[in-house]
């Protein structure tokens, strides 16, 4: 039965990414659009095409074609008549694309259009906001917005630990990014105190070879860097990138940010 068949593999294609195996992640999604499309179950189309929105051109950097996708999921959205739930998921995909390519306005603009679609569907409490949100904040660091930025992580962590309780790995990605704009503030022992909290929690949960526990990783890196602890920091970035180059590829563009620290941690020590 090709709609059930769909169904599950989009499920299937979501826990892959959640496990940190992007590339099998895309494999099962396309077949999840195969199976979909002949089923003519044009929602689970649309969900197989968001995720591999994000899938493509987020986490494995292909933004360009990320975006090529997005737009095929926007005509079957269309052609259902419109789908607030499914609009706004494809709205928050598009936006990790602008992320990719360094597109933080219209990352921020779209993360927006998300909330304001999940918020009418669901309600202001529903915890699709605290994900949305996370990146919303993302947004507004990159766009040196950083007061803004730690308040709208702070709420989106509020959320999630009240629906999903203090140990959840995605509440462990919202304190990554919390770290990483308090480091951007140079409010070092907050950041790390936030991030040594997450890698506590990912490695309860998600394991230490997951994409997730590499980016904590990185970004402590970065805050031992601040406190001029480059043994330290050397070996974090290390710990890292070992992990990014296996899941992700030596080619993907989060390599050169461990890299470049791992170079700025060497230079330190030899002052």
């Amino acid at each position: 039965y090709r709609p059930l068949e769909g169904e599950a593999l989009v499920s299937l294609g979501w826990l892959q990414v959640k496990a940190g195996d992007p590339k099998k992640a895309e494999e099962t999604l396309l077949d999840a659009l195969v199976a979909s499309e002949a089923g003519r179950n044009d929602s689970m189309a649309a969900s197989a095409l968001t995720e591999l929105v994000y899938v493509v051109g987020y986490v494995e950097a292909r933004p360009r074609e990320g975006k090529a996708l997005s737009r095929q999921a926007f005509a079957i959205v269309e052609r259902m008549g419109g789908n607030d739930e499914l609009l706004a998921a494809l709205h928050w995909r598009v936006g990790s694309t602008h992320y990719a390519e360094g597109q933080y306005a219209d990352m921020l603009a779209s993360d927006r259009q998300a909330l304001t679609l999940w918020e009418r569907a669901r309600g202001p409490g529903d915890r699709h906001l605290a994900i949305v949100m996370s990146d919303e904040a993302n947004a507004l660091g990159m766009l040196g917005r950083n007061e803004e930025a730690l308040a709208t992580y702070r709420r989106a962590l509020a959320i999630d630990e009240s629906a999903l309780g203090p140990s959840h790995p995605d509440v462990g990605q919202i304190l990554v990014n919390t770290g990483w704009v308090l480091s951007l503030m140079k409010r070092y022992d907050e950041a790390l105190a936030v991030d040594r909290r997450a890698v506590s929690i990912f490695e309860k949960t998600i394991g230490t070879d997951h994409t997730n526990y590499a980016y904590a990783l990185n970004t402590i890196g970065w805050v031992l860097l601040g406190q001029r602890k480059h043994d330290e920091a050397l070996e974090t970035f290390e710990r890292a990138l070992g992990i990014w180059e296996r899941a992700l590829g030596r080619e993907n563009p989060r390599i050169p940010d461990p890299l470049t620290g791992m170079g700025l941690a060497r230079l330190g020590q030899h002052k």
